[in-house]
């Protein structure tokens, strides 16, 4: 009856809640810190995703309206200054040109 008795209590400490609150003081900070940084790390994640696929939905847009376009100089006049998600990426603000700017800018040279 004892073993039965001692082999409850050993599984009862084993409990992450109870070896948290036996723990010293550093590990319970080192723990509380993993925690938050688990947190932090899964918002950055999410968020970036959400990013990233406002980004694809703006961009299946503009691919869908490109093609559809019959006639690229007309598209060009109605979305030339269009500034789209992508880009607006890592490039500096004043190098920054629309999707349809680059390419349309070249076409209307030749």
């Amino acid at each position: 009856m004892l073993n039965n008795i001692s082999l409850a209590a050993d599984a009862a400490t084993l409990s992450p809640i109870a070896l948290f609150l036996q723990a010293d003081w550093v590990v319970k900070g080192v723990m509380i810190g993993l925690l938050a940084a688990s947190i932090y790390v899964w918002t950055v994640i999410a968020t970036h995703g959400r990013g990233v696929s406002k980004m694809m939905k703006a961009s299946e847009r503009f691919e869908r309206d490109f093609w559809r376009a019959g006639n690229i100089d007309k598209f060009y006049d109605e979305n030339g200054r269009e500034e789209l998600p992508s880009a607006n990426g890592a490039v500096r603000p004043r190098a920054r040109a629309s999707t349809a700017t680059a390419p349309a800018s070249d076409w209307a040279l030749r």
